[in-house]
C-alpha cells in the first residue's frame, strides 16, 4: 500500500511534526506500507533525517519571498511558506504520477479546502492536528492532546470520519515503550533532584533554553547537579547557548540531535521543558516537569497536565520566574509525596502505545 505524509519542519514550527510522522511511519511501513514524505524546503528542515530514516522524501521548493497576502493569515498558516493554493498544487503535481493509497497530513496550513484539492488522488485522507480550530474533509483525524473529546471535532469533520483523541494515540517511538517499567522503577528510589534535563523544543526559536539555563544555574543548590539539554542542529542559537555554557559552576551537557532522548529522559530527575508533543513522552517514563507555554496551542495541554497533577506551570516564554522554578525544585527536594504523586499522575497520561493503535486501523483498510 502506498502512503504519503505531508509535514514540515521549519526554524518557527519546530521538528515535532514530522518527527510524530516518522514514527508512525515506521509502524506502517512494519505492516508493509511504502511510505513517501512531502517536504518544502523551510529554512530548518529536516529532510536529510527523513531519508537518513530510509524514506523517500519529495521536496517541495523553498518560497522565494513571504507575498504581502501571507501577513494577514494566523501563524500557522504562514508557516506553510506560500499560500495554501500554491501549496496543494505543487503537491498535486507532485503525486500525479502514483497511486496514493493514504494521503496522511500533519500541516496547521492545510484545512478543506487544500484537502478537497488533493482528494481525487487518494484514496483516504488522514489528518494529524492538536488544534482542533478549522474544518477537514478526512476518513479519519487523530490529536493526541490529553483530554480531548468527540465534540471538539464534531463540526469540523464529515459525519463519516472516524475520530482518534487523546494520548492513547499519542505517536511515540517505541523506545518509550520499551524503557517505561524501567523508568517507573527507578523512580521509586527518588530522594533528592540530581539531574534536569531541559527540552524547550527541537529548534528553540526563541532561545528559551538561555533564559531556563540562566534561571537553574542562580538557583541556590543544596547539593551538586548536572544539566542535560537537547536541540536540534538546526537551532538557531544552539551555537552561542554551547559557548556560553562551556564553563559553567554546574556541568551542562548538550545533546544535538539526539537519538537517546528515551535514555536521558530516564536519567533525569526533573524535566524544565515547552508544553508540546514532547510532554507525551515525559509522562510515558513517569518524568515530572515544570514547563512554559511556548506557543499558544501549548495552552490547553499545559492547562490539562497541570489539572492532572503531572506538571507545574512556571509562566510563558519570554516570562519564566525564576522564583517560581527556585521554589518548585525546591518543593520537590523536599517533599518525596509531591514529587511521587507527580510520577504517577504522569504515567496514567500515556503509556508509549499510540502509534501501535494508530497503525492498527491502517491494517483495517482496504486497498
Amino acid at each position: 500500500m502506498q502512503v504519503v505524509i505531508r509535514a514540515d519542519a521549519s526554524v518557527e514550527m519546530g521538528v515535532g511534526h514530522v518527527m510524530r510522522c516518522a514514527t508512525l511511519a515506521k509502524e506502517l511501513q512494519a505492516k508493509g506500507a511504502t511510505v513517501t514524505f512531502i517536504c518544502r524546503a523551510l529554512e530548518g528542515n529536516i529532510i536529510q533525517h527523513v531519508e537518513n530514516l530510509d524514506f523517500e522524501v519529495i521536496t517541495l521548493p523553498a518560497p522565494d519571498v513571504v507575498e504581502p497576502s501571507h501577513l494577514n493569515l494566523p501563524e500557522e498558516e504562514r508557516w506553510m511558506g506560500v499560500h495554501w493554493s500554491q501549496d496543494a498544487e505543487e503537491t498535486s503535481f507532485a503525486l500525479q504520477t502514483r497511486q496514493v493509497d493514504l494521503l496522511i497530513i500533519d500541516h496547521y496550513g492545510v484545512a478543506q479546502p487544500w484537502q478537497k484539492e488533493l482528494r481525487n488522488q487518494c484514496k483516504r485522507i488522514w489528518v494529524i492536528d492538536d488544534l482542533a480550530n478549522r474544518v477537514h474533509d478526512c476518513d479519519l483525524l487523530l490529536d493526541q492532546t490529553y483530554g480531548r473529546v468527540f465534540e471538539d471535532y464534531r463540526q469540523l469533520v464529515p459525519a463519516d470520519c472516524q475520530l482518534l483523541l487523546g494520548t492513547e494515540y499519542a505517536l511515540l517511538r517505541e523506545e518509550f515503550r520499551h524503557l517505561r517499567q524501567k523508568a517507573l522503577t527507578k523512580r521509586k528510589g527518588y530522594q533528592r533532584i540530581k539531574r534536569i534535563l531541559v527540552t524547550m523544543g527541537g529548534t528553540d526559536a526563541q532561545n528559551v533554553t538561555g533564559t531556563i539555563l540562566e534561571a537553574l544555574l542562580d538557583c541556590q543548590w543544596s547539593a551538586p547537579i548536572e544539566i542535560d539539554v537537547v536541540l536540534s542542529s538546526k537551532a538557531p542559537h544552539l551555537a552561542s547557548l554551547q559557548a556560553n555554557y562551556a564553563n559553567t559552576r554546574l556541568p551542562v551537557f548538550f545533546h544535538v540531535d539526539a537519538k537517546n532522548m528515551g535514555d536521558l529522559m530516564l536519567n533525569a530527575d526533573l524535566a524544565v521543558g515547552a508544553g508540546g508533543s514532547t510532554s507525551w513522552e515525559r509522562c510515558c517514563i513517569g518524568l515530572p516537569s515544570l514547563i512554559s507555554v511556548n506557543a499558544s496551542n501549548q495552552e490547553n495541554i499545559a492547562r490539562q497536565l497541570e489539572e492532572q497533577g503531572a506538571v507545574i506551570q512556571v509562566g510563558k516564554t519570554g516570562d519564566i520566574s525564576q522564583q517560581e522554578l527556585e521554589e518548585n525544585i525546591s518543593r520537590m527536594n523536599s517533599d518525596l509525596i509531591l514529587y511521587r504523586n507527580m510520577v504517577a499522575a504522569a504515567s496514567e497520561v500515556c503509556d508509549g502505545y499510540g502509534a501501535t493503535r494508530v497503525a492498527a486501523h491502517f491494517e483495517n483498510l482496504e486497498v
